[in-house]
This record gives C-alpha cells, structure tokens and sequence, in this order.
C-alpha cells in the first residue's frame, strides 16, 4: 500500500475513535441534564400536589372545626353523631375515615356501618386526647392513601 493510503487510513480510523469518545460523552452529559430536569419537573409537581393536599385538608379541619365549636359535641346521641357523621361525610368525599370516640376510645359513633372498635392506641387520638390536634390528617398507607 502506498504511504498516502496508509496516512489516510490512520487518520480515519482517529477521526472516527475521537467522533465517538466524543459523542459518548456528549450523550452521557445529554442524559444527565435530561435526569435533572425530569427530577426537577417531579420535584415541583409533588410540591404543587401536596400544596393542594394541605390546602384541602385546612378548608375541612376549618370546617370540622367550626362544626365542633357550634353543634357543642360534648354530650350527644350517637344516633344524631351519626347523622352529623354522615353529613360531613356527604359534604366531604375525600375524608377517608371519621368517627367519634370517648375518652378511653371506645368509637361512639363511625362513618358507614362498619364494627365500632376502640382506637385508644391510634397516635392521632392520643394527640386529640392530649387537646393537642382534634382532627388527623395522617395517611397511614401511602399507597392508598387511607
């Protein structure tokens, strides 16, 4: 072969290892940026959710709140509880549970006709019971939200 092919040659095979040491580089610091913005993307999104979440969740502990202060919940039929239950209920779907207890958290009143139980060793009735928070809005399962 002659001298001229051989440098050509030399100078191809050097062309083409620089073209793709460059171009993986170049993919890989594509693929970073795209790895960062979509986080960042998920990052705002879940912060827009969850800002929307809080502002829920304080327009029905207001509301519940207000419900309280006015119906003056200290002594009542657990037949009325429950109609106020299940007018909460209507007027707010997304409440996932809600019921009324005693002191020792004996359930006096519950949403639909599942089986009263005691609810004394919920951290979220400790607290209420302690006149720290009245209502929860604890999720205990993230992935159904209840």
């Amino acid at each position: 072969m002659k001298i001229s092919y051989q440098i050509l040659l030399v100078f191809v095979v050097v062309i083409i290892i620089c073209l793709s040491i460059s171009g993986w580089f170049l993919l890989q610091i594509s693929e970073n940026i795209i790895i960062n913005k979509i986080s960042d993307g998920d990052t705002q999104l879940a912060q827009r959710v969850g800002q929307e979440v809080k502002s829920q969740m304080a327009n029905i502990n207001s509301v519940l709140k207000i419900l309280v202060a006015t119906r003056g919940w200290c002594q009542m039929d657990a037949k009325v509880a429950k109609n106020d239950l299940s007018l909460i209920e209507n007027n707010f779907p997304d409440i996932t549970e809600i019921y009324i207890a005693d002191l020792e958290g004996n359930q006096i009143a519950k949403k639909g006709t599942e089986k009263l139980e005691n609810v004394s060793k919920i951290w979220s009735f400790q607290l209420a019971k302690g006149g720290e928070e009245i209502i929860s809005d604890i999720f205990l399962d993230p992935q159904t939200l209840k």
